[in-house]
């Protein structure tokens, strides 16, 4: 990661490996603030409904503090880049469905959204993923950003690495 300005330019190991150029992002400088909570909710069921992020990485970067934490789990990521350099390198969006239950304000700084996923994953063994349920809460920081995205599952973890670990025939 270079810093160039009030600006980040992100640089991944695919662009290190020269499969995709660098990305510049806005520092939360450059960025408006003090979002209302109704409005990241909307955002939120955007990118869940339209844009599949769990599945494809794409969210609305502007609405996250720069260093969010991203916590499941199996894994603890500080950084929007870092999360969604991970959901990239994971999901098979082909062949994978993220699809929301319920999403709401909980508190004047929280958002709960109940979700189902499913699907896919970018491994030789292509593992596939049963459907199973996870709550995320949102949580904002004094300055309107989601500052952490931390998730439930209703599946254990052993459940999760026998998964993970089962090759598909599909």
């Amino acid at each position: 990661m270079v810093l160039t300005g009030r600006r980040q330019l992100v640089f991944s190991p695919i662009v290190l490996l020269g499969f995709a150029p660098p990305v510049l992002l806005a520092s939360e400088g450059d960025r408006q603030r003090h979002f209302a909570v109704d409005e990241i909710e909307q955002i939120i069921r955007q990118d869940i409904e339209d844009r599949q992020y769990y599945v494809t990485g794409d969210l609305t970067r502007s609405i996250y503090s720069d260093d969010c934490r991203f916590i499941d789990p199996t894994t603890n990521v500080q950084g929007v880049d870092s999360y969604v350099a991970a959901v990239k390198s994971l999901f098979d969006p082909s062949d994978s469905k993220h699809e929301l239950l319920e999403i709401r304000v909980t508190s004047p700084t929280t958002i709960e959204a109940k979700w189902r996923l499913q699907g896919s994953l970018k491994l030789p063994w292509k593992p596939h993923i049963a459907a199973y349920e996870g709550t995320t809460t949102y949580t904002l920081n004094d300055d309107g950003f989601v500052a952490s995205h931390k998730e439930t599952w209703d599946i254990s973890l052993l459940t999760a690495f026998i998964e993970f670990l089962t090759p598909s025939f599909r």
